[in-house]
């Protein structure tokens, strides 16, 4: 039993919790069952009631609390940092048309440090996506493959943000 529940293990790492849980209950058999003189048939009510009990409810409240996977809130999250930046570009690009419009400074910063702490945030939740088993179009696996080009973005849009911060000190600097 202890050899299934671990090769279980190396061959789905996502099974991990099973297998600890199993090596658990495996332990607490093979170390209080030879402790009691006569067959004790509750042994095994003792710890697989409270267990299922347990695993049940955590099924009923992943279902009706918490119906998406982390997958789906990494997404969501990866939108809510791209969501500044569109209309960033979209004033760069009137600003490069038109010289004479001008940004303004706070809120260039405020923009910069929104998107900077948006992606702290998917940051953490990019790192509970190995513990996420879902059986959707986005897996896990599909969502870690954006990290990479989600960071560069980030990178180059924040440039792009410091580059007109200093580009409009350069300009005050030369009126003045």
């Amino acid at each position: 039993f202890i050899f299934v529940l671990y090769r279980l293990r190396a061959l789905y790492p996502k099974l991990t919790l099973m297998a600890m849980f199993g090596g658990i209950i495996t332990n607490l058999f093979l170390v209080i069952a030879p402790l009691i003189p006569t067959f004790d048939g509750t042994l095994a009510k003792v710890i697989v009631v409270p267990a299922a009990t347990a695993a049940g409810l955590g099924v009923v409240v992943n279902i009706l609390f918490f119906p998406e996977s982390t997958s789906k809130v990494a997404l969501d999250e990866m939108v809510d940092v791209l969501k500044p930046i569109k209309p960033f570009l979209g004033a760069l690009l009137t600003s490069l048309e038109m010289p004479e419009s001008k940004f303004d400074m706070q809120k260039l910063q405020k923009t910069k440090i929104g998107i900077l702490m948006q992606y702290k945030q998917l940051e953490a939740s990019l790192g509970f996506l190995r513990f996420d088993i879902s059986i959707c179009r986005w897996k896990s696996e599909d969502v870690e493959s954006l990290r990479e080009p989600m960071r560069l973005l980030i990178s180059l849009c924040i440039s792009l943000i410091t580059l007109q911060v200093n580009r409009m000190e350069a300009e005050s600097r030369q009126r003045n």
